[in-house]
């Protein structure tokens, strides 16, 4: 939310310097819904979330429909963005229909007054997951470009060779608990969509990646430095780049 899963002062290279995985691994589905609340309904919003949302996914989670869920609530508000996200991810796109099918059975959240709501269905490039989590606090964090048509391939040899290491080091620490890559399935943006993610279990692993992506950049000269923005930049469309921070309310992972 992850997915859509957002940014704080200081992360603007989070975008370059998040890995990607092996093009082998299994794709994941998610479904994202977004919900943009009245402040004075956001207590009973998440109230009546955590009462009729969570018990189902959590279910479905234990029998080995879905392996995630999330419910967030937005830190860095924006005028008409999102301040509710939930998300819920599976190994198939029937995984992500059941869970679906089964919260339109009980979901009242619509029914709140001066809602409004959106979805979306993304399918991973990268997906990377540490091991099972139960969180009740932590941020999720996502940057979100737009890679240039016929640069795809460029965008993700770019990712590869500068952004892996720095991750899987954060990952393989336990400073971050998954990270990875979304492209629309179903496209609701304008084309070339790429969500990067992180999620973190609390704020002090926030600033660890944020040093981390500091160091990893202190490794290059400038003239080096220079050189990756550029072919970056040369990659994606100009003023496209977006974050979004999150903090977790619910978050289990198989």
């Amino acid at each position: 939310m992850k997915r859509l899963r957002f940014r704080l002062p200081g992360t603007l290279a989070l975008a370059v310097f998040l890995p990607l995985a092996s093009a082998q691994q299994q794709t994941i589905y998610t479904f994202v819904g977004e919900w943009t609340v009245p402040r004075a309904q956001w207590g009973a919003f998440t109230d009546a979330a955590m009462k009729n949302t969570v018990p189902i996914l959590e279910k479905l989670v234990a029998d080995g429909t879905l392996v995630e869920f999330a419910l967030t609530t937005s830190v860095v508000h924006t005028e008409d963005g999102p301040t509710h996200t939930s998300w819920w991810a599976a190994t198939s796109f029937a995984g992500v229909s059941r869970a679906l099918a089964e919260l339109q059975k009980v979901s009242q959240l619509s029914e709140f007054s001066g809602v409004k709501h959106r979805d979306r269905l993304l399918r991973s490039v990268v997906y990377q997951s540490g091991k099972t989590a139960k969180l009740t606090s932590g941020f999720s964090h996502l940057a979100v470009t737009r890679v240039k048509p016929g640069k795809n391939r460029e965008w993700r040899e770019l990712y590869d060779k500068y952004n892996k290491p720095v991750s899987d080091k954060l990952l393989a620490d336990g400073v971050i608990l998954g990270y990875g890559v979304d492209l629309e399935l179903i496209h609701t943006e304008n084309p070339g969509f790429y969500g990067s993610w992180y999620l973190a279990p609390n704020a002090e692993s926030v600033d660890k990646v944020n040093a981390a992506v500091a160091a990893a950049q202190q490794q290059a000269t400038p003239v080096e430095r220079r050189a990756i923005a550029a072919a970056f930049a040369d990659v994606t469309v100009a003023g496209s780049h977006r974050d979004s921070l999150d903090r977790i309310i619910y978050y289990v992972h198989k």
